[in-house]
């Protein structure tokens, strides 16, 4: 949106691109050369995608992935929040309640065309590798990640070993988010080091996860405010990791931790002001943005889930939730929808075309009906990092489940451009 993306080589150290000649009559050097060449030409993970074992199935999922009512955009309107309460609240005691809009749904990658046309490209040519070094890097990781089995393996560890919030964002971190992401960097929440933050997959230094807590903080001490669990720094985007409910059982007192549902009170009112307080940040912190959809991620140990707010718009949007594995009875398989959605929002800035015409026209969420006089601190005074907390954290509520029914989604018009 405005940032020109350049990197100098997307490939590997040393890889250098041969396209196929014929090497008839060429010298013995040349052609030595040459071989080589190929050799190194064969590790970069456009020539693997090509020759990709489950190449078949992932151009099938992503194909499903598109226009499929289930994976569909809700907009959603607020019917209760407190985004302007005396000396502020913390996005972990935001109350943001809001209902999903169920006349209509939006294709979800109808706001990523830039995107699409890039996947379209991958999966439709033979052999294909883009010309241009703007399209081969934004390719890059997404491609590099069907590949990447400790990742992968990692993610299966999480949904059975992980042992508390500050593992799961440190493994969501170093082995998913940033692993799609052009801009690799990410800072996670300093609060967060208390616990044990070893990585799961046991190889992570532990300086260099220790190096990447700092500040994250947004918002203003005013209004809504709070600590992001995780900041993917160049992407522009924040991530809310589900909180552990932690039982003891048995004589010995033997500690059970389990991930809040997504669907929760406490998961969705944090997210929703944490998804609002964002967008409008980052419009004061990047006016020159094309379009002021802004995401925002929530993940679990098993799924991960968007929300859009426009700041300008006053539109809220979700989707549904993706489980990053799908079982067949047998295993667990790489949920390759889970892993496109993903790509296309942590590169957003890159791959977002915005709101669409139907999007623009969908109903208000009505946040500046309820945030009243505060809307002005919103709209220019918020800030990253250094945030006073006016409000001192307490125990988490007790759980409340807060499920919609998607049952009936292909009854439902399904928007597109």
């Amino acid at each position: 949106m405005g940032k020109q993306l350049v990197l100098s080589n997307p490939f590997p150290p040393g890889t250098k691109i041969i396209y196929p000649y014929k090497m008839a009559g060429l010298p013995a050097e040349q052609q030595s050369r040459g071989v080589y060449a190929k050799q190194a030409r064969l590790e970069t993970p456009f020539d693997k995608f090509c020759t990709f074992s489950d190449k078949k199935a992932f151009c099938t999922l992503y194909k499903h992935m598109l226009s499929n009512r289930n994976l569909a955009l809700l907009s959603d309107k607020i019917t209760y929040c407190d985004p302007n309460a005396e000396d502020g609240k913390l996005f972990s005691k935001a109350s943001c309640h809001a209902s999903p809009v169920l006349q209509e749904l939006y294709a979800f990658e109808s706001i990523f065309n830039d995107g699409v046309k890039m996947l379209n490209d991958i999966t439709n040519k033979d052999s294909y590798i883009p010309e241009d070094e703007h399209t081969r890097t934004l390719l890059l990781p997404l491609l590099a990640f069907l590949f990447d089995e400790e990742s992968h393996r990692c993610l299966r560890s999480l949904s059975v070993g992980v042992k508390n919030e500050t593992q799961l964002m440190v493994t969501l971190g170093m082995h998913f988010f940033s692993k799609l992401a052009v801009a690799k960097e990410f800072t996670m929440d300093k609060c967060a080091a208390k616990k044990d933050y070893l990585c799961i997959c046991g190889n992570c230094e532990k300086k260099e996860i220790l190096s990447r807590f700092d500040d994250t903080s947004v918002g203003h001490g005013k209004v809504w405010h709070g600590n992001v669990d995780i900041m993917l720094e160049s992407c522009d985007i924040g991530v809310h990791c589900s909180p552990t409910e932690e039982t003891s059982t048995g004589e010995r007192t033997t500690v059970e931790v389990k991930f809040c549902d997504l669907n929760s009170f406490i998961v969705r009112d944090h997210m929703l002001a944490q998804t609002i307080t964002f967008s409008f940040l980052q419009q004061q912190r990047h006016p020159a943005f094309k379009h002021s959809l802004i995401p925002s991620i929530l993940a679990s140990n098993k799924s991960v889930q968007f929300f859009f707010y426009d700041s300008k718009n006053d539109i809220l949007l979700e989707s549904a939730e993706f489980d990053f594995f799908d079982y067949d009875g047998s295993t667990h398989i790489l949920n390759y929808q889970a892993v496109i959605a993903t790509w296309f929002v942590v590169n957003y800035r890159y791959l977002s075309s915005g709101p669409t015409e139907s999007i623009l026209n969908a109903p208000k969420a009505d946040f500046p009906k309820f945030a009243g006089d505060a809307l002005d601190i919103y709209k220019s005074e918020l800030k990253y990092r250094r945030v006073s907390e006016t409000v001192e954290e307490k125990e988490l509520p007790s759980r409340v489940r807060w499920k919609i029914s998607r049952g009936f989604y292909y009854e439902l018009p399904l928007k597109m451009e």
